[in-house]
C-alpha cells in the first residue's frame, strides 16, 4: 500500500514539474501536451486565464467551427458534382421541352460533362 502511495506521489510530482498546455487544433478538437504547435494560441494549465485570452480562445474556436461547417458543405456539394458527372457520362440525359421529353445529343452531354469537370477542378480537392 505504501509502495502504491509512493508511486502515485512520484507521478503527481513528475506531472507537476512538466509544463502542460491546452490548445485547439485545426479541426476544432481540444488538445493537451507539453509543447503546443508553433503559432497556435495555447494556455498553460495551472495559470489563471485573463479575459483577453478567454476571448481569443472563443474567437478561435468559433472560427474553426465555422471553417469546419464550410468545408463540410463544400464536400457535400463536390460529392453531388461528382455524382452528376458520373450520371452525365453513363446515362442518356433528357430535359422536358414543352412537356415533351427531349434527349440531349452526344455533343450536349460532352459539353455538360466539361462544365461539371471544370466546377470540380475549381472548387473540389
Amino acid at each position: 500500500m505504501k509502495l502504491l502511495a509512493g508511486l502515485s506521489l512520484f507521478f503527481v510530482l513528475t506531472l507537476a514539474q512538466a509544463e502542460l498546455y491546452k490548445w485547439i487544433d485545426d479541426k476544432g478538437r481540444t488538445r493537451y501536451g507539453e509543447e503546443p504547435p508553433a503559432g497556435v494560441p495555447a494556455i498553460k494549465l495551472g495559470e489563471e486565464l485573463d479575459p483577453e485570452t478567454v476571448r481569443r480562445q472563443a474567437e478561435l474556436r468559433e472560427a474553426l467551427e465555422r471553417k469546419a461547417r464550410v468545408a463540410k458543405v463544400r464536400e457535400q456539394q463536390c460529392e453531388k458534382l461528382r455524382e452528376e458527372l458520373a450520371t452525365t457520362e453513363s446515362v442518356r440525359l433528357f430535359r422536358f421541352d414543352g412537356g415533351e421529353k427531349v434527349y440531349l445529343s452526344d455533343a450536349e452531354r460532352r459539353s455538360h460533362a466539361t462544365k461539371v469537370r471544370a466546377l470540380i477542378a475549381e472548387h473540389c480537392r
